[in-house]
C-alpha cells in the first residue's frame, strides 16, 4: 500500500499468534507472528510512549483497554492516523473531536485489495484467512461489512 505502520510496544507484544490448520508433521493450530520480519521491512516501527503520550494512555486506559489506550495516545501525539475496530475507542475519540484519520481493519483490507489489484478468487482466499486464521468478522456495523461478505461468498461461487 505504500505505508507503514506505528505500533506501540505493548502493543506488539499482544500479537503472538494466529491459527493453521494442524497438519501431521506439526499437530499444533497455531503458528507464532514474525513482527521482527516486519520490522526489518520496515512495515511496521515499534515504538514506546513518550511521557506526554503515557499521560494520554493513563486517561484513555480507564475507559479502554491497554493496547486500545497506548494506540490512541500515539496516533493523538504524533498525528497519525489510527486502525481500531474497538468501538468504545472510536467513540471516545469522537466525542473528543480530536482531526484524527480513523480506519477500520476493512478499510484497510480493502484499500490492500484495491492497491494490489486483487482478483475475486484471490481476495475471497485472503479474506477467509483473515477470518480463520486471525479469528477475525467484522462488527456488524461496519460500512464495509457489506463487501466482505460479498468478498468471501466470490469463492464459493466460483468453485462451481
Amino acid at each position: 500500500m505504500g505505508c507503514s505502520f506505528v505500533v506501540a510496544e505493548a502493543v506488539s507484544k499482544e500479537a503472538l499468534y494466529t491459527r493453521r490448520e494442524p497438519s501431521a508433521e506439526d499437530p499444533r493450530d497455531r503458528e507464532a507472528v514474525d513482527l521482527a520480519s516486519l520490522v526489518r521491512t520496515g512495515m511496521i516501527t515499534i515504538v514506546a510512549l513518550d511521557e506526554a503520550e503515557l499521560e494520554t494512555f493513563l486517561a484513555f486506559a480507564s475507559q479502554v483497554d491497554n493496547g486500545e489506550a497506548a494506540t490512541c495516545a500515539l496516533a493523538i501525539h504524533r498525528g497519525l492516523p489510527l486502525a481500531t475496530d474497538d468501538r468504545k475507542a472510536r467513540r471516545l475519540l469522537l466525542q473528543q473531536a480530536l482531526p484524527l484519520q480513523l480506519y477500520s481493519t476493512l478499510d484497510l483490507l480493502k484499500l490492500w485489495a484495491e492497491t494490489c489489484k486483487l482478483g475475486a478468487w484471490d481476495l475471497a482466499l485472503i479474506l477467509m484467512a483473515v477470518r480463520d486464521r486471525g479469528s477475525f468478522v467484522p462488527p456488524r456495523g461496519d460500512p464495509l461489512r457489506g463487501w466482505w461478505e460479498t468478498s468471501i461468498s466470490a469463492a464459493s461461487i466460483e468453485e462451481f
